[in-house]
């Protein structure tokens, strides 16, 4: 995700200087066009779903993943569920007594993760400017951000499978909000800024992109899309609300460090909302 993030903000400048900003969403548009044949072709469905569906060809489909987990297929169907939730909607069931506790867990998740990540992205470069830093360090820092990212997703993703990811994401959402007020505290000196900024970014990343992974884990397959979609969106209301209240907040003269003071604050609601949830 990070190192979509900055190749493709390079990418942009360059098209950008030489075509005008309209051309940044063409090729942006072109590309996600392309991924949809390449989706359809090498993305199955997941063997919850081929194993309660109706579709004639589904035992076909599930011996295909099967082959590529390199397990033994099936001669017969396993016996699913099939039909079990067709008489509710999937919302329905969201907000059922099965799933309502997990639901607004991570519907808080989500928001306060996202309040902060945006927060952090958004004005990270600008309050390093206005502390008397230059633009270029202060653009820099977004930079720094994504790639320690890019180790923190990296990281999650091969230690997980040990610690668990639920353990792991706790650890990387305190971390988080540890170098958040480690970071409101180093004032203007060059190197520590950057490794705070690095730290900050690895933890971060990873607690947005750790989400990502824990919601389909939640909820049965009858809901699994629509729940994960519904808890992105209340995410994104905090990804609005994150970059506009740190404006309003700014303008009423508060200050670098009591700015991250305060955004560090969510992601510890954040941890405690995941511990609610039950895998």
């Amino acid at each position: 995700y990070p190192i979509g993030a900055t190749v493709g903000g390079i990418i942009a400048t360059f098209i950008i200087a030489r075509y005008g900003w309209r051309y940044v969403f063409i090729a942006g548009g072109s590309v996600s066009l392309i991924m949809i044949p390449a989706v359809l072709w090498r993305v199955p469905e997941s063997l919850d779903f081929l194993v309660n569906s109706q579709q004639p060809d589904r035992l076909s489909r599930i011996n295909s993943v099967l082959r590529k987990l390199n397990v033994p297929i099936l001669d017969n169907l396993p016996d699913g569920n099939a039909g079990a939730a067709e008489n509710t909607s999937a919302r329905s069931q969201l907000l059922g007594r099965a799933n309502r506790a997990t639901t607004f867990s991570l519907w808080t998740a989500f928001f306060m993760v996202m309040f902060t990540f945006y927060f952090v992205l958004s004005w990270t470069p600008k309050l390093l400017v206005d502390s008397g830093l230059s633009k270029e360090i202060g653009i820099s820092g977004g930079v720094i951000m994504n790639l320690g990212g890019i180790l923190g997703i990296f990281l999650l993703g091969f230690v997980s499978a040990q610690l668990g990811l639920k353990r792991l994401l706790t650890i990387y959402m305190v971390a988080t909000s540890v170098s958040m007020i480690a970071f409101g505290f180093v004032g203007t000196h060059l190197v520590t800024l950057t490794l705070t900024a690095t730290v900050i970014g690895f933890f971060l990343f990873g607690s947005i992109v750790g989400l990502y992974v824990v919601t389909p884990k939640v909820y049965p397959s009858s809901v699994r899309t629509t729940g994960t979609g519904w808890a992105i969106g209340v995410g994104r209301l905090g990804a609005v609300l994150g970059p506009y209240i740190a404006g309003l907040m700014r303008d009423n003269t508060w200050s670098t460090t009591a700015l991250f003071l305060f955004f560090s604050f969510p992601m510890l609601v954040a941890c405690y909302a995941l511990q609610r949830i039950k895998e």
